[in-house]
């Protein structure tokens, strides 16, 4: 999820800024560009970044994509610490 937009699915690029816990997201060959909601937690990496926002949560009850965001309790329902 984006602070921007919402939910963005499709063929997506992830720059991870570390020191500021943050993510972009950009459609591959656009110039838009969203926020990720949230911090990802202290000490992750750009590939723990990318992971967990690539990650298959499967599908809701309407078989949309489930949404990932860097929000504390989206890290916490899917097992993962602040």
């Amino acid at each position: 999820m984006t602070r921007e937009v919402g939910a963005i699915t499709g063929d997506l690029e992830i720059t991870y800024y570390p020191e500021q816990r943050t993510a972009i997201i950009t459609h591959v060959g656009s110039s838009d560009q969203y926020v990720v909601e949230g911090n990802a937690p202290l000490g992750w990496s750009e590939a723990d970044a990318v992971a967990w926002l690539s990650a298959d949560l499967g599908a809701d009850a309407d078989g949309n994509a489930v949404a990932t965001t860097f929000k504390g309790s989206d890290l916490e329902a899917q097992g993962r610490q602040r």
